[in-house]
This record gives C-alpha cells, structure tokens and sequence, in this order.
C-alpha cells in the first residue's frame, strides 16, 4: 500500500518524489490488532487484505471474514445483521483486552 496520492505536484512537496511512497507494514509492531473485513468488499479487495496479513510480523488479536459472501464494504457499518455478524465479534475482541 502506498501514502495518499496527492498529485504530482504536491508529493514532490511533501514526499519528495512524483509517486507516493509505500508504507513499510512490516514495522508495525502493535499486537492489538483485529481484522474485520468482508469478501465482496470493493474497497478493501480480499487479496490486499492477505498481503496485509503476510506482511505484517504481530500475531493478529483476530482474523474475522464476514461468513456473509455477499457482504461490501457498507454492510460493515449498515446491513441489517451488523449487530449478529460484526458487533458482536467487536464485544468479543474488547473482552480479550481486560
């Protein structure tokens, strides 16, 4: 993944090139992370959610796919199953933390 494309112009400014640099995930050390995503996800595609996975080094507080296949990026916040699919594996990740 990449910084935030600004344009030509303004990543020269701030990034110093034309192109916005890639972040380095694999320095991220933080072991409270959860993943909770969905498959059909036109936001966040499902194979750049497994780079993710591989390129980061902490073992991940979980790893949660939506079993709904038909699920975007909007059911996360929205669909009517929210509560049954999403907060409650949100109630549970919270639990692990005390």
């Amino acid at each position: 993944p990449v910084k935030f494309n600004l344009g030509t112009e303004e990543n020269i400014r701030r990034y110093g090139q034309s192109v916005p640099p890639e972040y380095d995930l694999s320095v991220i050390n933080s072991t409270n992370i959860a993943l909770i995503y969905a498959a059909n996800d036109w936001l966040n595609d499902i194979r750049d959610i497994n780079l993710l996975k591989k390129t980061l080094k902490v073992k991940l507080m979980d790893d949660y796919l939506v079993p709904d296949t038909t699920w975007n990026h909007m059911e996360l916040m929205w669909a009517q199953d929210v509560g049954k699919y999403v907060n409650t594996k949100i109630l549970e990740i919270l639990h692990k933390c005390h």
